[in-house]
């Protein structure tokens, strides 16, 4: 049965419009003696190798705008050196000026393709149902109702989720639900079935050409994981967080100090006087309330905030609740506006936290989730953030569930995960949105 798709036409349709683009390019902008024949086909043969190497067009409909941009800036980072590179070989005296306007208009014109088929696609997909995937969900996790959920809400990725198989009858009988559905993909949750059944259904779905995919159990949730061969012997390893590469490492941390620094002259400099004069017109106590955290590779530290409390025994151990009566009447709006937290940034300047990270909670808090949540101590394997994935998506504020917790965790390993610099700016962004808007957990 036809599904009236044609992803597999989109790279090789790629490919062709990137190459007409540059000889089109090389054509309009240089003399035509600047590279030739033979230079033009060894550019194009160094744009594939590249594109291999940065993963140029590895693009699926679930990959993520974000890391579209990472790939072009990483593929013309390099191809902009093989080109300067050329020019020198072959000893041409180009003009700077050439180079530079043929590296840019290139640029923007396959930055202008690529992402214009991503968002046509996606536009087709959810206005006229086209190039679409049939799935099947195996399992009833908490992780499968998510994966389920994603799929209705996101209609312009593509996937019909057809059915969700969660009784055993059903299950033992997915094979005719497959064949019956033209199911393109199957998800089968490792959570909900045992591993013999799993094994079942991996060996069905590559002797019908049907792709499978495994949605990870809990022990492996956390993980990047993939496979090394000591000889023909297959072993998992886990692969390093981004923020372990020391590369990663340093670029997070000059964006922090100069993020920091831009926030201190520019912010701090009058806020705090300001702010200081008003805490002490308004209650008895310090300025700043200092109070030990855990940090990177749970590293105690001491966090700062504006005081927005009175001075009571309970500070250091009872979390904040709504109309808390030990919040101030100035507590109340510094709470409300997340100005108490603005102090955390001379912590990130001092290198005890960074802009974005997991939200570091107080000792006797920490300790008490890490007995309770199993991968919680994982969110110190970074430093943690003035703001972070989980509190741009909601989960800020008052605890009043197991639930909210794991939520929280459940953000904060993806960050650490996945993370990037243009992640880090995205959640700063979002973040300056909420502070102007106000956000109904700020209390």
């Amino acid at each position: 049965m036809a599904v009236g798709r044609y992803s597999k036409y989109i790279r090789p349709i790629s490919y062709l419009v990137d190459f007409l683009l540059m000889v089109w390019l090389l054509l309009f902008i240089f003399p035509l003696i600047t590279f030739g024949v033979k230079g033009t086909l060894f550019l194009m043969f160094i744009w594939v190798i590249i594109a291999s190497f940065t993963e140029f067009y590895e693009v699926f409909r679930f990959t993520p705008p974000s890391s579209i941009f990472i790939k072009i800036v990483k593929h013309f980072s390099i191809f902009s050196l093989v080109v300067v590179a050329l020019l020198y070989l072959l000893k041409r005296e180009v003009e700077p000026k050439l180079t530079l306007q043929f590296l840019s208009y290139l640029l923007l014109l396959v930055t202008f393709f690529k992402y214009g088929i991503y968002f046509l696609l996606r536009k087709y997909r959810q206005l006229f149902g086209g190039n679409f995937r049939r799935v099947l969900i195996l399992g009833q996790s908490d992780r499968a109702n998510e994966l389920s959920a994603f799929f209705k809400k996101n209609d312009d990725l593509g996937y019909r989720l057809l059915a969700v198989i969660t009784s055993g009858d059903e299950l033992n009988d997915f094979r005719n639900i497959v064949k019956e559905n033209f199911i393109d993909e199957i998800y089968c949750d490792l959570n909900s079935v045992s591993k013999e059944f799993s094994d079942e259904v991996i060996a069905f779905a590559h002797s019908n050409f049907k792709t499978i995919k495994l949605i990870p159990d809990n022990s492996a949730l956390s993980h990047n994981m993939f496979l090394d061969y000591y000889g023909y012997i297959p072993l998992i390893s886990i692969r390093k967080t981004p923020l372990e590469l020391w590369f990663n490492y340093w670029l997070k941390r000059i964006f922090d100090i100069l993020f920091s620094l831009l926030v201190t002259v520019l912010i701090l400099s009058w806020l705090i006087p300001l702010v200081a004069i008003l805490i002490k017109l308004d209650s008895k106590g310090p300025v700043f309330f200092k109070q030990k955290r855990h940090g990177i590779n749970n590293q105690e530290f001491d966090c700062y905030k504006f005081r927005s409390m009175r001075i009571n025994d309970e500070a250091h151990t009872q979390l904040a609740s709504k109309n808390d009566d030990r919040i101030t009447a100035l507590g109340r709006f510094l709470r409300k506006s997340s100005l108490d937290e603005m102090p955390q940034f001379l912590n990130v300047l001092l290198g005890d936290m960074s802009v974005v990270g997991p939200r570091p909670q107080m000792l006797s808090v920490n300790e008490d989730y890490a007995q309770r949540f199993d991968k919680f101590m994982e969110r110190h394997y970074i430093k943690p953030g003035v703001t972070g994935l989980a509190q741009v998506n909601g989960y800020r504020g008052e605890i009043f569930s197991d639930k909210d917790v794991e939520n929280r965790l459940k953000f904060d390993l993806f960050y650490i995960e996945k993370w990037n610099l243009f992640l880090d700016i995205k959640i700063i962004l979002v973040t300056i949105k909420n502070f102007i808007l106000g956000d109904e957990k700020a209390y």
